[in-house]
């Protein structure tokens, strides 16, 4: 069967500009592999006191709301929740678009690992040393500071042609994983390894959580609102 392009068009939801509420539900029951991108909610001036009202509300309650939304000439399942002062309004992957773990086919020797005492302790000893804050200003996009690094340096220069790299600079390799069982016996050693660990095993292949490829998340943006339901 053959869709013409106006009967495609005709399933395009209306973009109504509004976020369309439609339940209340624990947050701790949405799938953290459900979630893709958060999106800042203002509301316009006649709705400043609904927007406080339903931020209130939920944190209440500690329930986030379930809406549909339409960005883009597509209907996404969204999640409004509180965020200190604001509202931010998390897309949803639609529980079609995502993975069943049982398509990991994962072996008994990882469903039901047999751990004895003394390794679970090593693993605990490690966490504790390697435990940290969350610092968001220390974690850094390498690949977009090399990527300003060189067109500063061009503009530096005056050149439009190409800009030799560093030589020297290790390639990174995303195939290889710290091996956690040298990590373990370092740390137990006190020799500092935690910080040192050894990249030696092959990384286990990766399956991503939806069905279609990841995309690249972007950063939270703007979205303005007049009105929460």
């Amino acid at each position: 069967m053959v869709l013409s392009e106006e009967e495609i068009r005709s399933a395009h939801p209306k973009s109504t500009q509004t976020i369309d509420i439609f339940a209340f539900v624990d947050s701790q029951q949405i799938p953290l592999q459900n979630i893709d991108t958060p999106y800042f909610l203002t509301p316009d001036k006649r709705g400043e006191k609904v927007y406080a009202l339903l931020r209130e509300t939920l944190v209440d309650t500690k329930k986030v709301a379930l809406a549909n939304v339409v960005l883009h000439t597509r209907e996404h399942l969204a999640a409004v929740m509180p965020l200190e002062s604001a509202l931010v309004m998390v897309i949803l992957r639609w529980p079609a678009d995502v993975r069943e773990l049982d398509a990991l086919e994962l072996s008994d020797a990882v469903t039901d690992a047999k751990l004895n005492k003394s390794e679970r302790d090593m693993a605990k000893r490690l966490v504790k040393d390697m435990s940290a804050d969350w610092q968001p200003e220390q974690y850094r996009d390498t690949f977009q500071d090399k990527i300003m690094h060189l067109v500063k340096t061009k503009a530096d220069e005056g050149q439009i042609e190409d800009v030799e790299t560093d030589p020297a600079e290790e390639e990174r390799k995303s195939a290889d994983v710290i091996d956690l069982t040298d990590l373990l016996r370092r740390s137990l050693a006190g020799k500092g390894g935690a910080s040192k660990g050894k990249a030696s095993k092959p990384a286990a292949k990766e399956k991503p959580a939806d069905k279609d490829s990841p995309r690249p998340k972007r950063p939270a943006a703007r979205k303005k609102t007049s009105k929460a339901s």
